[in-house]
């Protein structure tokens, strides 16, 4: 479980690093401490237990708006969170 924080944490701070010059990620407010509250309530066991993947925002994700780089209102997007996100 520690190298699985300690792959989080890594990424997460990486992101914060980088993404104000790549713009590849969605600006939220302590990504860092919703990852480590992630991982503690579900660690998960799976080969993939921790690995950061990032989820473009064409495709619906619970919590997140869908734009698809549009100026288009968020909500004209709006429907169920696509199943290879959950």
């Amino acid at each position: 479980m520690d190298d699985i924080r300690k792959a989080a944490d890594r990424t997460a701070a990486r992101i914060e690093e980088l993404d104000e010059a790549v713009r590849a990620f969605v600006p939220e407010d302590d990504r860092r401490g919703r990852l480590m509250a992630e991982l503690v309530a579900s660690p998960g066991d799976g080969v993939l237990a921790g690995v950061a993947v990032g989820v473009k925002d064409i495709i619906n994700a619970d919590g997140l708006a869908t734009r698809a780089g549009s100026a288009v209102p968020a909500e004209e997007f709006d429907g169920p969170e696509a199943s290879l996100v959950g």
